[in-house]
């Protein structure tokens, strides 16, 4: 027994921008996206007020019963993945052959090459270019009624040396999206470097209890954490510099700590 299902009568443009609503996701985030974020998928879909909701309610249902999967294979064609769809989740043949067709251009060969040629294609460009490293720190040393701002300023430019370093660091990652951007690789490594300069920076300034920090002599501490960092994660520093500040000391006021 099929479940009773109307077409979108005067909307042919339907399908087509849900085959461009996909292909925009599996573009940024690779196919396993579709598999692992089944709901994000539809709740996404549906704040396009363009979508008829319905239409959106049986691309759910597809994705859940990763119709993808077999529309991604040459050998499947419309007619048989549209009886895998009517078999699957109980759909009459008309939205059956309409979500078959949309799978099906879907996964055209050209579309197919294109995302074989982006494999791990962020991944690489990472490895193949230069990339700074800004960073900035900041810290307050308070001392009775007076406190002393210690600041920093640096940016280093790094270059993978070793790509297995950074192959086995992204392992996970790019299995679960191989089309991942080098630019948000890039923004891994430097949310964790800033974080280990940011801890250190903290340390550094708060060491003492009677002697304030100086910002100046900074300079030997960040390239400590440079080079471990870079070591961990088959890196080489190209250039940086290091420019630490102190003030006076000043009167606290009422935001003190």
């Amino acid at each position: 027994m099929f479940i009773e299902a109307e077409r979108v009568e005067g909307k042919p443009e339907m399908m087509d921008t849900l085959k461009d609503f996909l292909e925009h996701i599996i573009d940024k985030n690779g196919f396993e996206y579709l598999n692992s974020n089944a709901f994000n998928v539809y709740e996404n879909l549906i704040e396009c007020e363009t979508i008829d909701h319905r239409y959106a309610r049986i691309l759910l249902l597809t994705l859940l019963a990763k119709v993808y999967e077999w529309a991604n294979n040459k050998d499947v064609d419309i007619s048989t993945l549209s009886k895998h769809i009517q078999q699957e989740l109980f759909l009459k043949k008309n939205i059956a052959d309409d979500f078959a067709f949309l799978y099906q251009t879907l996964f055209r060969a050209e579309n197919i090459s294109e995302w074989d040629n982006k494999d791990a294609k962020g991944l690489k460009e990472f490895c193949d270019r230069e990339w700074s490293f800004p960073w900035e720190g900041l810290e307050v040393w308070y001392a009775g009624n007076v406190h002393v701002d210690c600041s920093c300023t640096a940016e280093v430019m790094i270059r993978v040396c070793d790509k297995k370093f950074v192959e086995e660091d992204m392992k996970k990652l790019v299995e679960t999206n191989p089309f991942i951007a080098a630019t948000e690789i890039y923004k891994k490594y430097h949310d964790e470097l800033c974080k280990l300069l940011d801890s250190d920076f903290q340390d550094y300034a708060q060491a003492e209890d009677y002697y304030p920090p100086v910002g100046e002599d900074y300079d030997s501490n960040y390239e400590y954490v440079l080079e471990e960092f870079c070591k961990r994660h088959g890196f080489k520093i190209i250039s940086y510099e290091c420019n630490g500040e102190t003030s006076d000391y000043e009167p606290n006021d009422n935001r003190r700590r």
